[in-house]
């Protein structure tokens, strides 16, 4: 089993799979970056850096949630695995 050997060596990656690209998904993507370009040419000084590190701390909230749920996911399908099992 390739998968077993893939994960034992640490090259599972999930990451690096790029996500489904729906349609909704792409048309948030776009307004998401053209809210914030033009949010940045309307601010200047310290707005800027305020909405700056608002935009770098909701990535790393996004991260964390992402990862805190691809852990419960994993762990849900190991807890349906063992109880086909059992």
């Amino acid at each position: 089993m390739r998968i077993i050997q893939d994960f034992y060596f640490g090259n599972l990656q999930p990451m690096d799979i790029p996500p489904r690209e729906s349609r909704e998904y792409k048309q948030a993507f776009r307004t998401v970056l053209e809210c914030e370009e033009k949010l940045r040419t309307m601010l200047s000084g310290d707005a800027e850096q305020v909405v700056s590190r608002l935009i770098e701390a909701q990535n790393v909230v996004s991260a964390e949630t992402a990862a805190e749920h691809f852990e419960r996911g994993f762990r849900l399908g190991v807890q349906i695995i063992c109880g086909c099992f059992g």
